[in-house]
């Protein structure tokens, strides 16, 4: 089974760091873009930097691994032939020791991490691997979710009607179930094999919310506009207890791990975990 999703970590240790931490998420996706100009072939390069649908990719921050001086940054494919471009031919351009600029920092490159025994938040899967890993012949969806939120997560909510009240569009800044889900669906319907049932949605919605560690964090927009985000986890029990909807459900926050959460994904934000609770 060949792998269609590819979580790509590339170790750090620093050379020149700034006097004042800054979010570079776009400067982490600047390198990136350059990187695969050189690894693609012309039609994947003109589908990753042109049009406003929904990105193959997600791009993390910048984290520093807690008690040490190294950093690690994060790509991710969505799509088997971004993920063989970045197999075939991005990991020969990353070697140990080679310098990588940031603004006005500089990191050295340690290694690169493409497997979960590598480093926590790297991995392979694939469409049909997430398909087959619950429901029947596989694991039993677990009764809780427990989902994660390490870097800035918010949701857009478009102008509707909510009986007689006009509403605005909206940020999100708290991780609704049916929210989550609406995320994770939208990525998986433009690039996996099939479409999810959208009712999954509904089913999402009738979680009830256990426990939870949040707290709001500042994010900067491009273009200079603050907003907010939230941080932390959550976790939430199935009590409809629908094995089939809780496969489709589970199989979701599988695949978050990849294309990530919400807004701006290609931007630092959104970066998730999930796992039984």
């Amino acid at each position: 089974m060949s792998d269609d999703l590819l979580a790509l970590v590339v170790e750090l240790e620093p050379v020149r760091l700034p006097r004042e931490p800054r979010p570079l998420g776009d400067a982490i996706r600047g390198f990136w873009m350059g990187e695969l100009e050189q690894a693609a072939d012309a039609a994947l390069w003109k589908r990753l930097k042109e049009g406003s649908q929904r990105r193959e990719y997600t791009v993390s921050d910048l984290y520093q691994v807690e008690g040490e001086a190294r950093h690690w940054l994060r790509l991710t494919s969505l799509t088997a032939e971004l993920t063989g471009a970045l197999l075939g031919g991005e990991l020969e351009r990353l070697p140990a020791g080679r310098t990588v600029h940031l603004h006005e920092s500089a990191f050295r490159v340690l290694g690169c991490a493409t497997r979960r025994e590598e480093h926590p938040w790297a991995g392979r899967d694939s469409y049909a691997g997430l398909l087959g890993r619950y429901g029947p012949g596989g694991t039993p969806p677990p009764r809780r979710l427990r989902v994660g939120f390490a870097s800035a997560t918010t949701f857009s909510r478009t102008k509707r009607r909510e009986g007689p009240f006009e509403v605005p569009a909206q940020d999100v800044r708290f991780p609704l179930p049916d929210k989550l889900a609406e995320s994770w669906r939208a990525a998986w319907d433009r690039f996996a094999p099939a479409p999810m049932d959208p009712d999954v949605d509904r089913y999402a919605a009738a979680l009830a919310l256990k426990e939870y560690r949040l707290e709001t964090t500042g994010l900067q927009e491009y273009g200079g506009v603050p907003r907010n985000g939230f941080l932390g986890e959550c976790i939430w029990e199935d009590e409809l207890r629908r094995p089939e909807w809780a496969a489709r459900l589970w199989t979701l926050a599988d695949y978050a791990f990849y294309c990530g959460t919400g807004r701006l994904t290609t931007r630092g934000l959104g970066l998730t975990w999930a796992g039984p609770g």
